[in-house]
């Protein structure tokens, strides 16, 4: 019972004078391409540090569409892709991914511009 209790102090003053930073865990997230607005949240939580008050160290990497993500996530590169919905028919399809949500409602993101004067009137 004594040595019990002596382990226990030992371990409570070990922990104690630990004068390190708990380590920032790692993440590399893909996104398929930067600027675009649905993707904004996660520079903008990078930018504030919210990450980093949450001991997450974000790596932002942006690629040339949703396929680059895909292929990046197959090679082991990213840890977590974002894409805009259609990536998810490949976990449909059996890759090796998990995915975590869709969000479906209307398309805000996409604009149809047609010129003042032209006959089309709706979409």
């Amino acid at each position: 019972m004594r040595s019990e209790a002596w382990i226990a102090a030992a371990t409570a003053v070990a922990m104690m004078s630990s004068a390190t930073a708990p380590a920032q865990t790692k993440v590399r997230v893909g996104q398929p391409q930067a600027g675009t607005f649905q993707f904004v949240p996660l520079q903008v939580a990078g930018e504030a540090g919210i990450f980093k008050r949450n001991g997450i160290d974000v790596d932002v990497i942006s690629f040339g569409g949703g396929p680059r993500v895909q292929q990046a996530l197959a090679a082991g590169s990213i840890d977590i892709g974002i894409g805009s919905g259609p990536e998810l028919a490949f976990v449909a399809k059996g890759a090796p991914e998990i995915a975590i949500a869709a969000i479906a409602d209307a398309p805000y993101s996409v604009v149809l511009a047609v010129l003042r004067d032209s006959p089309i009137r709706t979409a």
